[in-house]
């Protein structure tokens, strides 16, 4: 299979499944990259399963919105647990 007949059948299904943001097997490979990071994959193991020499290239697929930062800071924030104690 083709690179080109590949995404033309992400473009099809996509189309079918009435998704009008852009579709690709790059674009997907960001998502995964991107919820992983947000469900706690630590960044090593992100680099390499991803096949990435370099955390540099890692960091560059995940994208963490506003929202996703605020919650892993409410999450992990010493603070956080000292003020949930009391």
């Amino acid at each position: 299979m083709s690179e080109k007949t590949l995404q033309k059948s992400f473009v099809n299904y996509a189309e079918k499944a009435k998704i009008e943001k852009r579709v690709s097997p790059h674009v997907l490979r960001h998502n995964f990259a991107t919820m992983a990071a947000i469900n706690g994959m630590d960044v090593f193991s992100l680099m390499k399963m991803m096949g990435h020499a370099d955390i540099a290239t890692t960091r560059k697929y995940v994208q963490v919105s506003g929202e996703d930062l605020a919650e892993q800071h409410k999450r992990f924030s010493p603070l956080g647990k000292v003020l949930r104690r009391n």
